[in-house]
């Protein structure tokens, strides 16, 4: 070919292929880039691609990818969660605190058969049930704190065991604020240590309605305080160092048994107790009603191994229709300016002084009866006050009243018989006598020192050494007046 031999046509030939030699160089799709794609998808690349030749300023590490988060727990049934500890193949969960956790306000939470260990919180208002026999389904907390914390919710809890069995300090179950309903419900209390203040159930404020239930151990049984109002009903608190401690707090309690407890009831601090039936038995004292506390009871019956009601410290114990059968303390005890007053209780077999009041205490009995006791039927000493109208004080093995440097006594309308000490001994107090019946004793009144005996319409009779006895030595310091009584000159007695 002739045209090749043209030097034009060389230097022409080789201009055009160096030209497009430097056009391809960087272009997608040339050798330079071989990892770039053809057509519509080249130009994006190109788009894309920082201009030739000029360098691309430094770029951040890309952020490691999130995890994937876990699905939601959901319940199987809509509200309903089912808690398995072997994980069946219908059950929501094996982890109660799994269940607890995702459940809604107004869910129900049903427990299988087994024991569920660790602290459990709830926080939204939710019914917590336990399939099968309650001993079967138990919650068990294992460490410092509550086994179950309801913390400003409500919650109903139904059929089942909470128990504290670690050694750490912690209640069982534990209301901050909340609203508790439980029925059939076994709660167990940690085990006593030294200054161990564990307690089954635990109220801070709010408010806690047990029926049916069964509360074991700790040092209290139930813990009512900051204005929480607590109601038990046929509920039984046994082995614990106080049953039920009220403090700033009100308590009802129906038809309940308080068995083998250090103390019955405690009252403190502007704290309310009110028993309507119910039994406390075996226990070293049943009711204390101390520093402001008030107790009512009505109906109730003791059978105790210790002491039965104290009121001191401007504490204040109101009783009607009790029974109180054996004990080896004072059925009825008040110092210190606390109040008793009862009326209509029955106080049998006592192995010590059936009442006592002391140090500015005031006792009041009305119809009460104490018979065949061991001790004195009442004793009233150190400023106190006692007032007894239409009591029955009979077969004590000491006297049917005994009066020592007390403030103020008055007996009216009541009957102190067959006793085997006189019917009334006193000794540097006032006594006042109206309509009273002192009759089979040992004597009427004995004078063991200074006193006054303002009598009223009162009856001296068949008393085996007479109306009066006192020492020949102290007659001088025996005044005794009166009108309308048998004998009729009682003061011609004193001679």
């Amino acid at each position: 070919m002739s045209y090749l031999r043209d030097p034009w046509l060389q230097i022409f030939a080789f201009l055009a292929l160096t030209s497009g030699a430097l056009a391809a160089f960087g272009r997608p799709g040339s050798a330079s880039a071989p990892f770039a794609g053809s057509g519509a998808a080249s130009a994006a690349a190109l788009d894309s691609a920082p201009a030739a030749r000029v360098p691309a300023p430094a770029a951040a590490a890309p952020a490691a990818a999130a995890p994937a988060a876990p699905p939601a727990l959901r319940p199987k049934i809509s509200g309903k969660w089912v808690v398995d500890a072997s994980l069946a193949a219908d059950a929501d969960t094996a982890k109660l605190g799994d269940a607890l956790a995702a459940a809604a306000a107004g869910d129900v939470v049903y427990l299988r058969a087994g024991d569920y260990k660790g602290r459990f919180v709830v926080r939204r208002d939710i019914t917590l049930i336990g399939l099968g026999a309650r001993a079967d389904v138990v919650i068990d907390g294992d460490g410092a704190g509550p086994s179950l914390l309801v913390d400003e919710a409500s919650a109903t809890i139904k059929n089942l065991t909470l128990a504290h069995a670690g050694t750490e300090a912690g209640a069982t179950l534990e209301g901050r604020r909340a609203v508790l309903t439980l029925s059939g419900v076994e709660i167990r209390a940690g085990p006593l240590g030294p200054g161990a203040q564990d307690a089954g159930l635990e109220a801070l404020g709010g408010a806690a309605s047990l029926e049916d239930c069964a509360i074991t151990g700790g040092h209290k049984g139930v813990d009512a305080h900051d204005e929480a109002k607590v109601a038990l009903t046929r509920t039984a608190v046994t082995k614990s160092m106080t049953a039920v401690f009220v403090q700033d707090a009100s308590v009802r309690l129906s038809e309940c048994a308080l068995t083998d407890d250090a103390r019955g009831l405690t009252a403190s601090e502007q704290g309310e107790a009110v028993l309507s039936g119910g039994e406390i038995s075996r226990a070293a004292g049943a009711l204390w009603a101390t520093r402001g506390g008030r107790i009512q009871a009505s109906g109730t019956r003791f059978n105790l191994d210790g002491a039965g009601v104290l009121a001191d410290e401007n504490g204040r114990v109101e009783l009607s229709s009790a029974a109180f059968f054996g004990l080896s303390g004072a059925a009825l005890e008040t110092d210190s300016g606390g109040e008793i007053d009862d009326v209509g209780s029955s106080i049998a077999r006592g192995k010590s002084v059936g009442a006592t009041a002391g140090a500015r205490s005031t006792l009041k009995l009305d119809g009460t009866r104490i018979e065949d006791g061991s001790g004195d039927a009442v004793d009233v000493a150190a400023g106190a006050t006692a007032s007894l109208k239409g009591v029955r004080f009979a077969r004590n093995d000491g006297a049917g009243l005994s009066v020592r440097n007390a403030l103020s006594v008055r007996v009216e309308d009541s009957d102190i018989a067959d006793e085997t000490r006189c019917a009334i001994e006193v000794s540097g107090a006032a006594l006042s006598l109206k309509a009273a019946r002192l009759s089979g004793n040992l004597c009427g009144v004995a004078f063991f020192g200074q006193s006054v005996l303002d009598a009223d319409s009162s009856r001296f009779t068949d008393n085996r050494r007479g109306p009066f006895q006192y020492t020949n030595s102290r007659k001088n310091e025996i005044v005794v007046r009166g009108e309308n009584n048998e004998p009729r000159d009682l003061a011609a007695l004193i001679k």
